[in-house]
């Protein structure tokens, strides 16, 4: 009876195959970062600097404030008062547990990251609402 363990066991690399494959890609990704890394890096200088500038308001601004800014928009959100009250509690507690600068910095991340998906997907979205034929700027899926 021949050896049948790849139908219980699942076929995998050797350690040898796994470490040429690292090498390869590793050095792959050395090149190229060496190589277009400069030039790909001062790109994304201005999306960087508003980044920081945003995180150093968040962090400088006080905690009350940043807070009643997230219940107003909790509230103008959802219209409810309970909901807003969670955001202000919930909050709190993150700042009463030592967390506030961390979130700050996570909240910059998403808020900036928010600010760019909107800034580009609302003139394609304009666009596709022209009379003009949207068809060479639509995605394949919506077609």
């Amino acid at each position: 009876m021949s050896n049948a363990t790849w139908l219980s066991e699942i076929p995998q690399l050797d350690r040898k195959q796994l470490l040429e494959i690292r090498k390869t890609l590793d050095g792959a990704y050395r090149d190229f970062s060496r190589e277009y890394g400069d030039t790909i890096e001062s790109l994304f200088d201005p999306l960087l600097s508003f980044l920081i500038w945003f995180e150093k308001l968040l962090l400088s601004s006080p905690w009350w404030l940043i807070i009643g800014i997230l219940v107003g928009l909790a509230y103008v959100a959802s219209r409810s008062w309970k909901l807003s009250a969670s955001v202000g509690i919930a909050f709190f507690v993150i700042g009463f547990f030592g967390m506030w600068d961390n979130t700050m910095r996570t909240m910059s991340i998403i808020l900036v990251s928010t600010m760019l998906a909107i800034a580009s997907g609302y003139p394609q979205g304009y666009s596709w609402l022209s009379p003009k034929k949207p068809e060479p700027s639509l995605p394949l899926y919506l077609m």
